[in-house]
Order: C-alpha cells, then structure tokens, then sequence
C-alpha cells in the first residue's frame, strides 16, 4: 500500500487532553507489514480525569486522523489496477 493523503493531524493536536501527537505518514511513502509496535506510523498521547476518559480523548483525536491509502501498482493481487 501507499499512503495518498494524510489529514487531520494538527486537528488531532489541538483536541481535548492531547499532550502530543506524532504522525510519520507522508504522501508517496510506501506502507510495510505490521510487524509489531515497532511498525507504528504515529500515536496520541492524552491526558484525563480517569483512565477512562484518556482513552476516549485519545480515540477520539485518532479519529481525527485521515489517511488514504492504496494498492502499489505491481503488488501482488493488484493486476489490472492502475
């Protein structure tokens, strides 16, 4: 896969609680497997009266986040597409 667009990210940096947002995804980069945490392409870190509302203000500034992706031309199970 590659990445076409990434939106969003400093929406997400101003969203409640957000301490820091990180975000390595650039247009034209070619995605590999997810491997392990080490494949992460960004996280936000959140702060909040409970662990629980963390999360949410975490989940929701992610969700803020819009990445298009698509095939690589040449990719497996990708014949045909341009």
């Amino acid at each position: 896969m590659g990445v076409r667009s990434v939106e969003g990210v400093s929406d997400a940096e101003r969203a409640p609680g957000v301490i820091r947002t990180v975000c390595t995804l650039r247009p034209g980069q070619e995605l590999g497997a997810l491997l392990s945490s080490d494949s992460r392409q960004g996280y936000v870190l959140c702060a909040g009266d409970s662990t629980e509302d963390a999360v949410a203000k975490a989940e929701a500034a992610r969700d803020l986040v819009r990445v298009e992706a698509v095939p690589l031309a040449g990719a497996p199970g990708t014949a045909g597409r341009p």
